[in-house]
């Protein structure tokens, strides 16, 4: 028998030999099972959160430092993921594309270092517009909307093109028919 269904079963035993009732002794079986089993818990490895002193990481101003965060673990430990999204970056011309920081954890100090991740600055877009499937979805709604799930856009770099990107886009038109604007995102 296990020690946590023989520590039950004595439990039960002296619930009633005490004379409780049968269901008293089972309550009080199922308390001594959870005390047992965050006992076990106890001795198990875990991340501990709580630092004295707490652990304070710094990053650029006004970048909205820890506006996001997750634990990162990999092979080398235990790492803090860090989002600034309005840090300034060293990419050409582009204002406060936001960036990512790793700060060590545990604390080995309080220096966090940038994740490079995009950093190729504005991109010059072509939109591709044939076999796009406008009115594939309407509704109306405060105007008209349209989607059109399939159009695609590439990015250019120079002379090179990457593949096809499907975002597709939806147009809205004011009660009068006039046209209003174009969200591009996900539109199917």
């Amino acid at each position: 028998m296990g020690s946590a269904a023989g520590a039950a079963a004595g439990a039960a035993a002296v619930g009633a030999a005490a004379g409780a009732a049968p269901g008293a002794a089972a309550g009080a079986a199922a308390v001594l099972r959870a005390l047992l089993l965050l006992g076990a818990l106890r001795s198990a490895p875990a991340l501990s959160l709580l630092q004295d002193p707490p652990t304070t990481y710094e990053g650029p101003p006004g970048s909205y430092f820890g506006f996001s965060l997750d634990f990162h673990t990999a092979r080398s430990g235990s790492s803090v993921l860090v989002g600034a999204p309005r840090a300034n970056t060293s990419q050409p011309g582009v204002a406060q594309p936001g960036a990512v920081f790793l700060c060590p954890w545990p604390p080995s100090g309080t220096r966090c270092d940038p994740v490079p991740m995009d950093t190729a600055g504005d991109l010059e877009l072509r939109t591709y517009k044939s076999h796009q499937w406008l009115g594939a979805s309407v509704t109306s709604w405060q105007g008209r909307l349209a989607c059109a799930p399939l159009q695609h856009w590439n990015a250019l770099d120079g002379q090179h093109e990457a593949f096809r990107t499907p975002t597709g886009a939806c147009f809205v038109a004011a009660p009068g028919g006039t046209r209003l604007g174009c969200w591009v995102g996900d539109a199917g």
